[in-house]
């Protein structure tokens, strides 16, 4: 408002009854920019970064994202089964160690196999 000439005397009386009559309210907008970002399947983090750079203040972004009832594990879930497709389960037979295929063949990122271990 300062940018188009107008005084702060003439701003701020006008600010105050708008926000007293509930028109400004910080809590109510860190809220719907809350929902606005869990739609669009941002995290936590993505959402208080986003909401602190609107210039709300931390205390009422923490508030908005308490109250607001999300499932951040099935948002994460849900964001990654979206990018990723649905995980492959291979079904495991028998006994076997962690990260130790059947025939004590160990498993590696990239599909290398390092020798046969003998088995115990």
């Amino acid at each position: 408002m300062l940018e188009k000439g107008f005084e702060l005397n003439d701003i701020e009386p006008v600010l105050d009854a708008c926000e007293s009559s509930g028109f400004i309210n910080d809590a109510r907008y860190a809220e719907l920019l809350v929902r606005s970002h869990i739609s669009r399947g941002h995290g936590a983090i993505r959402i208080r970064q986003a909401i602190a750079q609107k210039g709300l203040s931390k205390d009422c972004i923490e508030a908005a994202l308490v109250n607001c009832d999300c499932d951040w594990y099935e948002l994460a879930k849900d964001k990654a089964t979206k990018k990723y497709g649905v995980p492959r389960v291979t079904e495991v037979k028998g006994r076997h160690r962690p990260g130790v295929a059947q025939g004590g063949v160990r498993l590696v990122a990239g599909g290398l196999r390092l020798p046969q271990f003998p088995r115990r």
